[in-house]
């Protein structure tokens, strides 16, 4: 008994330290894009597909952890960049994120769900986000036996990102930090191995980007001497998404429209 339980520890920790290699190196694979010299009419769709793939989801059905039970994994994200010729026309069709995220359920139906992307440096590009939000899955606490599992969340996420780049015979030093904020419902149906769920509620955005050098990141139909713009938007969120377990071991797929943006999450997790 003392042998398997230790090579059941062993497994426990070696999915863990896969997790958190995957996280740095697999869920920001992609190779960053580099950004033309923008007009006016480009930062506010690189505002929104950048807020849409950063955005922290849990990818998670509104159904309760139980009292203490937790979940950890690795969430990887892809989002359209239809939205953003300043992103797409350098042939980027997705730009992708992810982190190593965590559930833990305390009492009353209330769980704690954590995202993280320690700062990382790929490609010359440093990236990190957290994310956090506050679940609580009122049908356990107000119904006595719910037909559906329903949640309500609050959100919040910081990221950034920042690198050098070459641009029109010199070079920019280009960095992009957001704050986002949601709030949501989710209802979901357990069926055996399967918990299909969706959500729908608001989320904004307040982001800002900057460039400095000796080229510059704006071009003449800015103001003179522009070296960074923000933006502040809000949209609609809606996510459809469906949750496979078996034992202790999750997967589960998401879709999300935000910001206008179509935007697709995996994750894959051990729930205790």
């Amino acid at each position: 008994e003392v042998i398997e339980m230790k090579t059941k520890m062993d497994k426990i920790i070696i999915f863990f330290a896969t997790i958190f290699f995957l996280s740095g190196h697999a869920a920001y694979s992609a190779t960053a894009f580099i950004l033309p010299q923008l007009d006016p009419s480009q930062t506010d769709g690189i505002f929104k597909t950048l807020a849409a793939d950063l955005a922290f989801r849990p990818v998670q059905p509104a159904s309760s952890y139980g009292l203490w039970g937790f979940s950890v994994g690795l969430t990887t994200i892809s989002t359209s960049t239809s939205q953003s010729s300043a992103i797409a026309n350098n042939g980027t069709s997705n730009i992708y994120g992810g982190d190593v995220s965590l559930g833990v359920g305390i009492p009353f139906g209330i769980a704690i769900e954590a995202g993280l992307l320690p700062t990382l440096s790929i490609s010359g590009t440093n990236y990190n986000r957290f994310g956090i939000d506050g679940k609580w899955t009122f049908s356990d606490v107000l119904l006595d036996k719910p037909f559906l599992d329903a949640s309500f969340r609050l959100m919040y996420t910081n990221a950034g990102a920042s690198d050098t780049q070459p641009l029109n015979g010199g070079t920019v030093n280009v960095n992009y930090n957001t704050n986002i904020n949601a709030e949501y419902f989710t209802v979901s149906k357990p069926l055996l191995f399967l918990n299909p769920y969706i959500s729908y509620g608001l989320i904004s955005q307040s982001s800002s980007l900057s460039g400095t050098g000796t080229s510059s990141l704006f071009n003449g139909n800015f103001s003179p001497g522009t070296t960074s713009v923000s933006s502040s938007s809000s949209s609609g969120w809606f996510q459809l998404g469906l949750q496979f377990k078996v034992l202790m071991f999750s997967a589960a797929a998401e879709y999300d429209n935000l910001f206008g943006s179509d935007s697709y999450a995996l994750r894959l997790a051990l729930t205790f």
